[in-house]
This record gives structure tokens, sequence and C-alpha cells, in this order.
């Protein structure tokens, strides 16, 4: 009878702002630094720090925010998620950041999310936002500035306009959806969970090596 898993484990780093949180026994634990160009330097021991006591033979998934976002960021959270399910044999979850914002909204209803790009473009989606449910109407996309106007215009009636470009991640939506996606059976391969760049990254893809190594965070 395989073991039954305690904990899952989620990571934003999208922003300046480093959020992890953490679910165990149904209940949900959060933490965020604003790290800035230190992420790369950081995260490895805010990992090991926030999850001090919970052995990792017992974790069940994993999730991740994969963007859109900070180029740097998006590949930090993605390779070390994708290291710790490939090294402990577990799901990994990436999450839309505009999907998170979506989630995060108390109304129901259709809501629209952007968040801003480089050189005046913007990521842009659009949900519908129900209890316990949120459906993609419009995935992610990256909008030109030529193109804004109209995007506006084909929003659904009584759309709600969110603008997601927030210091505080919304790691608690970001980890209720993964949960949700979870109970439904999803079980995603750590190795088909990629970064969202929506645009061609500023530096070359091989910089992913660089993203901290956590094969070694064994309790």
């Amino acid at each position: 009878m395989p073991t039954k898993k305690l904990w899952s484990l989620g990571l934003h780093t999208t922003t300046d702002t480093l959020a992890l949180g953490v679910f165990q026994a149904e209940h949900l634990r959060t933490a965020s630094w604003v790290e800035g160009r230190e992420l790369a330097r950081v995260l490895q021991s805010r990992l090991q720090n926030f999850t001090n006591g919970l052995a990792w033979a017992d974790l069940g998934w994993v999730a991740v925010c994969v963007g859109p976002g900070s180029f740097t960021g998006m590949r930090l959270g993605v390779m070390a998620a994708r290291t710790l399910g490939q090294g402990l044999e577990v799901p990994v979850l990436g999450v839309s950041a505009l999907a998170a914002h979506a989630e995060a909204q108390v109304s129901t209803g259709p809501v629209a999310v952007w968040l801003e790009a480089r050189r005046g473009e913007r990521y842009g989606a659009v949900f519908n936002h129900q209890p316990q449910e949120l459906t993609v109407v419009r995935p992610d996309s990256l909008v030109m500035p030529s193109d804004w106007e109209r995007w506006i215009s084909e929003l659904p009636e009584g759309c709600q306009l969110l603008d997601g470009n927030l210091n505080e991640p919304p790691i608690e939506a970001m980890m209720r959806l993964a949960d949700r996606r979870y109970r439904q059976g999803v079980r995603t391969h750590w190795s088909e969970v990629q970064p969202f760049y929506g645009q061609a990254p500023p530096i070359h893809a091989g910089a992913l090596q660089s993203s901290p190594d956590t094969t070694h965070l064994t309790r």
C-alpha cells in the first residue's frame, strides 16, 4: 500500500517578492520576502528554513507559478520545482500567475487579468470565476500595444478588469488552485512544466542550468 503523503509545497517566484506555501493537514501556511535580485542566492535557504521539520519523503506534490512575470524568477522557480519533482518522484503542478490573481478575487463571474510586459506590451487572460471553479475563457497571451484597445473591447459583458501588477504574490490562491487540480486527479510530470515566457527571454534558455541545486534537500 502506498505511503500517504502528508504535505505539499508551493513556490511563487515571478515577482520581486518570493512567496512560499505549505499545505499540511488541510492547513495552509504561507510566507513572503522581498528579495529582488537576491532571489537566486537565497531561494535554497528560504526553502530549507520554511520547510524545516517536514520530511521530504512525505511530500505529495509541488506547485509553482510558471508566469508570466520575471524571466529570471520564472526560471528559478520552475527549475527548483522540477528538481524536487524529479528527485522525489512527485507531481509538479504549474499555475499561471494570471489565473492565481483571478482565483484570489472574492467576486464571481468573468474576470480579466493583465500584467505589464516590456515595451508597453501586456500579458492578459480572461477567466470565469465561480465558487470552487476557475475556467479559462481566453488563455494567457502577450498583447501588443496596438491591440490593447481591441482586447479590452472583446471582453465579456460585465467582466471585471484587474491589474495584476501587485507586490504581494497571490500564493494562497495559487495553492488553492493546485490543490483543487490535484484532488481532481491532475498529476503533471515534472518534465512537462515550463515557464510561460510569452516572448523571447532576454538571455539564452540554457541559463536554466544556473538555477539553485535543490537535489540535496532530503530529510
